[in-house]
């Protein structure tokens, strides 16, 4: 049988956008705690300071393996 006819049969997917499905629909793999994006960020938090950092630093190697293509 064919994997996405399977698919479409068995599980009734539905569209959504890569907001929904990321961060509206799918359970959170950061308990709901990011700053910015699950929160307000709270510069008393030094959590806070150190999951920016993470995120910022992603960002930036995602624009530097872009640029060197």
């Amino acid at each position: 049988m064919n994997v996405i006819k399977w698919i479409e049969s068995e599980l009734d997917p539905v569209p959504c956008t890569s907001e929904d499905f990321i961060y509206n629909d799918m359970e959170s793999q950061f308990n709901y705690s990011l700053p910015i994006i699950y929160q307000p960020f709270d510069v008393k938090n030094k959590s806070h300071w150190a999951d920016q950092g993470a995120i910022f630093d992603f960002f930036i190697q995602l624009v530097g393996m872009i640029k060197s293509y």
